[in-house]
């Protein structure tokens, strides 16, 4: 696959499709980061406005991760190369909310800014003036402009726990110009599994471009809590010694809607189990707020006790498996493809989920082979659920078989940055 980055015409052709892009997909964004309280910053640096030019941030480590799962995936990888290169900056950009605040959250001290469309008169002076020393994508968000601006200033580029869907990978074949024209301007890509680097190989990328380093959201560094936070937890949310916690994980609509007629049945028969509903989205908490029967919220906990809690804080999911008997992955009972399965098992928390896990089918294979999860149709949930929490010792071995599971994943942050260096 020979590097061409002399194409203008081709250029042109991308940069209208841009233009047709941000045309019919930024008021919505705008609409989601107000609603998110981010306010006009992150449409202004979508546009270019108001990044930071920060001279600290000159050969920097660029890292680019589009939402809240990518952000949390890419931090070991990041820490790891941190370490290594203790002088060098970072700077992280987003394309989401969640994203921009995981990001924030876990590396206060990076230059961080909403990734600008992929213009090249947008992009270019950010890229001319950061000089990274190496461009980082994470799983599948891969930009040609920005690419290519990378590699004219010398940058390095990969695409770290690459993935690419059957579906990416017919349309692809289907022109293959343009997967010749983006992959030749990547250097390493470091594929989560056999499979994903199969279908990059069908694109004609080059072997030597293709590595298969393991999926990085396996090597998060979880937080361990205190006996004493998780009990200020269970205080805010009214949950009592002896009550039972279920925890509905990353739902989408009209998950919400389904699993309240699913479950209220069962909570109607059993007064000490709760369920702690997670959405997905920030913006969406006002909305689950209505469906939900008198829900007590973790934003404004009150006295009333309620078996169903609405979790309308961003960043407290991973507290509320610490605490939970039984966890649920959502956005995998609607045709969403399912969010990180894994997460449950770092607290000893049995596992289910729906149906529709297609983009996370390796850690569905895990778990399953694992015995440390199931795979569950709605209709079955309540039936799952009551077995779990009326069998104790048959959720701990479950529970117990996710943690070793955990432990045997570790270590792909620093075999991928071993990859990268090559």
């Amino acid at each position: 696959m020979p590097t061409n980055t002399k194409t203008p015409f081709f250029s042109f052709l991308y940069g209208l499709l841009i233009s047709l892009y941000a045309l019919v997909f930024m008021p919505r964004f705008f609409w989601k980061m107000s609603k998110a309280g981010l306010g006009l910053k992150p449409l202004l640096q979508r546009f270019g406005f108001g990044i930071p030019k920060n001279e600290k941030g000159i050969g920097a480590f660029w890292y680019h991760a589009v939402s809240l799962g990518e952000t949390k995936a890419i931090a070991p990888l990041i820490l790891e190369i941190q370490k290594q290169y203790p002088g060098v900056p970072t700077i992280i950009t987003s394309t989401t909310d969640t994203g921009y605040k995981e990001a924030e959250k876990l590396f206060p001290k990076a230059i961080r800014f909403f990734l600008p469309l992929d213009f090249k008169w947008v992009l270019r002076p950010i890229v001319n003036f950061y000089l990274p020393k190496m461009i980082i994508f994470s799983e599948t968000d891969l930009w040609y402009h920005l690419l290519q601006l990378g590699k004219n200033v010398h940058a390095r580029t990969a695409v770290v726990s690459a993935k690419i869907s059957e579906r990416s990978q017919k349309r692809f074949l289907k022109y293959p110009a343009l997967a010749n024209k983006l992959f030749s301007q990547v250097d390493k890509i470091l594929a989560q599994n056999e499979t994903y680097l199969e279908r990059y190989l069908t694109l004609g990328i080059p072997p030597s471009k293709l590595t298969v380093t393991g999926n990085l959201k396996y090597d998060v560094r979880y937080p361990a809590y205190t006996p004493e936070e998780l009990q200020e937890l269970r205080n805010r949310i009214g949950l009592q010694e002896g009550e039972s916690l279920i925890v509905l994980a990353s739902t989408h609509a009209p998950e919400e809607e389904w699993l309240i007629e699913k479950l209220s049945p069962l909570l109607a028969t059993h007064p000490k189990w709760k369920v702690a509903v997670v959405p997905r989205h920030p913006h969406r908490f006002e909305e689950v707020a209505k469906l939900l029967p008198q829900p007590r919220c973790y934003s404004n906990p009150q006295e009333t006790s309620s078996q169903w809690i609405l979790v309308d804080t961003m960043g407290q999911l991973m507290k509320h498996f610490a605490i939970a008997d039984v966890a649920v992955v959502c956005g995998s009972f609607k045709e969403i493809g399912g969010h990180n399965l894994l997460e449950p098992s770092v607290y000893k928390v049995p596992v289910l989920f729906g149906p529709h896990v297609f983009t996370q089918f390796e850690m569905e294979e895990l778990l399953l082979k694992n015995k440390a999860g199931e795979k569950v149709i709605l209709e079955e949930l309540p039936s799952r659920i009551t077995y779990l929490l009326e069998h104790p010792e048959e959720r701990q071995a479950i529970g117990e078989r996710g943690a070793a599971l955990i432990a045997s994943l570790q270590g792909i942050a620093k075999k991928t940055w071993q990859s990268l260096i090559i």
